[in-house]
């Protein structure tokens, strides 16, 4: 990068931008560049005081997601499914809690939708959709410079955007192919360029001190969470990524199971609101309940509606398929936090895609449920679901210790 400048020139630049090493090792650059240009965008300075522009514009990037999701909604099944997905993440409190907090996820969100919708819209467009390939690009590269994670995620729309429409490689789809490079190749050049700068060696994404996180998320003493006092991190440094989840394996097999079997409803089980902030009149405790329906809605879904069927043609219908398939693939890609510190602030990129789910299974659910060849099955379904529903928010141990003292009473 540095050309044939003499060593000491070289040394002078590098020094430069040793300021940058921790933005570019921990949080990655973008974030705090998006913040900036939003500040300048507004006439101010950026300071702990001015920060409303940036705020701004990340409620309006938020606000574009349930559009965005009507769209995909509208691709993959219907418009009334899409209309649903929509609606969900209009009145979805994590979205609307931390459209308001500067921090990556909500960020990344939108542009994880953005790259998804433009990825559907080249595939149901018969002609070259440069700009759309150009867009999904680009936007996937932003994802990626703000959540490390979700790289995998780039990785799949690549090889989705290969097998779209037969896996057949001719002019239209490789120049779509191309646009889309050519669109990831701008952010992830330019941060690769920066961290040759800063370190000294190039990274295709940013580090976020993976050893020391998957060290703590796999830690058996503290159940995955940062404890104080801290943990002896002698040597993780000089362990790669499989050195030290082997060693967590065979410190106790049994455990670490049941670490990895926690992991998930820490990453689901509840909206992303730390301080339990309420949203106007709801408080947090009825959000818990929104989110907890829209999981369960969207287990329905995925039973449901992956390879629902309408009135489509054969091969539009495997379209559909692949793009569905797709949303449930970006879905799993997301349990990779599990092997780090889990947070249900992690999960918040996945959302909109358990939204679109959870409305493909309401939209089912009602239409079965009007069908009269299936409303005792779906009475049925119905009761059980809801009874298995009230089961899981209820606690059963202090219902039975209340229950339990009455019985002999009740048989005398």
């Amino acid at each position: 990068l540095l050309g044939t400048l003499p060593p000491e020139r070289s040394a002078s630049i590098t020094d430069s931008y040793k300021s940058l090493e921790e933005l570019c090792r921990r949080s990655g650059p973008l974030f705090p560049l998006f913040i900036f240009l939003t500040c300048l965008a507004g006439g101010g300075t950026v300071s702990q005081t001015n920060l409303v522009m940036p705020v701004l514009v990340q409620c309006l990037m938020s606000a574009m997601v349930p559009a965005l999701l009507v769209y995909i909604g509208t691709k993959l099944w219907n418009l009334k499914i899409g209309v649903i997905a929509g609606l969900l993440a209009a009145f979805y409190p994590g979205f609307i809690i931390n459209s308001a907090r500067l921090l990556s996820e909500p960020f990344a969100s939108f542009w994880l939708v953005l790259a998804l919708a433009m990825i559907l819209r080249i595939n149901s467009q018969k002609r070259t959709s440069c700009f759309s390939a150009f867009v999904s690009g680009l936007s996937l590269g932003f994802m990626q410079l703000s959540r490390s994670a979700l790289s995998l995620v780039t990785l799949l729309f690549i090889f989705f955007s290969l097998v779209q429409n037969k896996f057949e490689l001719n002019k239209r789809k490789l120049a779509n192919m191309l646009f889309l490079i050519l669109g990831l190749a701008g952010p992830i050049v330019a941060f690769i360029s920066l961290q040759f700068l800063v370190t000294g060696k190039p990274d295709l994404m940013v580090d976020r001190l993976s050893r020391y996180n998957l060290f703590v998320g796999m830690n058996l003493e503290s159940h995955g969470w940062l404890v104080y006092p801290y943990p002896n991190f002698t040597g993780v440094v000089d362990s790669s990524h499989f050195e030290i989840l082997r060693a967590k394996i065979e410190q106790a097999p049994w455990r670490f199971l049941s670490l990895i079997m926690d992991k998930p409803p820490r990453l689901f089980a509840f909206p992303w609101n730390d301080f339990k902030t309420p949203m106007g009149p709801i408080p947090f405790s009825l959000q818990v309940i929104y989110h907890q329906l829209c999981l369960f809605f969207a287990l329905a879904g995925l039973s449901l509606a992956v390879f629902y069927k309408d009135k489509s043609k054969g091969e539009e219908n495997n379209e559909k398929l692949i793009g569905r398939l797709l949303l449930l693939l970006v879905i799993l890609l997301h349990f990779s936090y599990m092997a780090f510190i889990t947070l249900p602030r992690y999960a918040l990129t996945s959302i909109p895609i358990v939204l679109l789910f959870a409305a493909a299974g309401i939209f089912i659910l009602v239409k079965e449920a009007k069908d009269s060849k299936n409303k005792k099955i779906f009475f049925l379904f119905g009761s059980s679901a809801l009874i298995l529903f009230l089961s899981s928010r209820g606690n059963a141990t202090a219902l039975s210790l209340a229950i339990l003292p009455a019985l002999p009473v009740l048989a005398a």
